[in-house]
């Protein structure tokens, strides 16, 4: 049978949890699926319990085992293994809801589009809801529409955990991500969105999104998250220009891109200047804005219309840039300010 949805899963030292996101997946009409796991040359029993399911379902489970190279490298292998229709990530901590799962399947199938949104929900280790994500579009079930228009306002929760590519556009296109690093989910909702031209959306939550856990890369060392995140936001600028380029800067979806890219960029130099401080991760962001300038004139008037907070009119990153890259008393006061707004807000 003809498979209509990949299923990618990078896994490295996810003993703990791999076997609840594969039993998440086994449902009745399975036989239309292709999981891919893909094993980063994990230490623990990841492997074992992988090779359990491929043998238990030989039809449906497929597993890459390969040295250790970091998220983008597993998507990339699994990438060139998908011969399903359409293709999702799973990260190995987190699962499906199986009901909805099932009912999705039977969705794709009877859909020819370039994307396909779906709700998700947040999840703690108990699998208590903590958080159900509702996407803000208005697309009728069974509907298809064009891209543009689609992406506007959705820049902020619009994440990995609820996007569906067909396979051939991330083959017409050559999609590959960044290796070696983490956080490359972040290329997943970016580069991709510029060549989707038709959307159908998923009025049910699919995927379980566990937060809180320790060890995931959310909490990983701070400047080396801020190294890998300044090369996935040098590559945006790039598919940022590229884009405007090619369907003009008044399109959409190169709007949804200049959201995106603004959110990325608000929070890789808000961190570094108004809350973690950290004299190295600030020489970092310093060669990162030294780059940007000398190469994007977008991207700096991306930067330099960054805000400390939508009501105070105070242009922070430009702040720090004018003043030679040094943390002025203008920058000091603002930090005062929007560490007591938090205070007020229970932050």
């Amino acid at each position: 049978m003809d498979k209509v949805l990949s299923i990618i899963i990078p896994s490295y030292n996810m003993e703990k949890y791999l076997h609840k996101c594969l039993q998440s997946l086994v449902v009745d009409n399975l036989e239309k699926v292709q999981v891919i796991v893909v094993n980063d040359g994990s230490k623990d029993k990841t492997l074992e319990i992988a090779k359990e399911f491929q043998k238990s379902y030989p039809d449906s489970f497929t597993v890459i085992d390969k040295q250790n190279g970091n998220y983008g490298s597993c998507i990339n292998c699994g990438l060139v293994k998908a011969i399903g229709k359409y293709v999702k990530v799973l990260d190995a901590d987190d699962s499906f809801i199986s009901s909805n799962f099932r009912e999705f399947i039977e969705f794709l199938s009877n859909i020819d589009v370039d994307m396909i949104l779906s709700d998700y929900i947040k999840v703690d280790e108990d699998d208590n809801t903590t958080d159900p994500i509702t996407l803000p579009i208005h697309i009728p079930d069974n509907t298809i529409v064009s891209a543009e228009g689609i992406f506007r306002n959705v820049h902020r929760i619009f994440q990995m955990h609820s996007v569906t590519y067909k396979t051939s556009l991330l083959r017409s296109i050559n999609y590959s991500q960044t290796e070696g690093i983490s956080f490359t989910d972040q290329e997943w909702v970016f580069l991709p969105t510029a060549y989707v031209k038709t959307v159908a959306y998923f009025h049910k939550p699919v995927y379980k999104y566990l937060v809180g856990r320790i060890g995931q890369t959310i909490g990983e060392d701070f400047l080396k998250r801020q190294i890998a995140l300044q090369k996935i936001y040098s590559k945006q600028i790039l598919q940022y220009e590229d884009t405007i380029q090619s369907l003009g800067d008044k399109n959409q979806v190169v709007t949804y891109l200049k959201e995106r890219l603004m959110f990325n960029l608000d929070y890789l130099y808000r961190i570094a200047l108004l809350y973690h401080k950290n004299t190295e991760s600030i020489q970092e962001l310093t060669a990162f804005d030294k780059h940007i300038r000398l190469t994007s004139k977008k991207a700096t008037e991306i930067v330099d219309s960054l805000l400390i907070h939508p009501s105070l009119s105070f242009h922070y990153a430009a702040s720090w840039y004018k003043s030679g890259y040094t943390i002025n008393p203008k920058l000091i006061a603002a930090r005062f300010i929007l560490n007591l707004k938090n205070r007020i807000k229970g932050i």
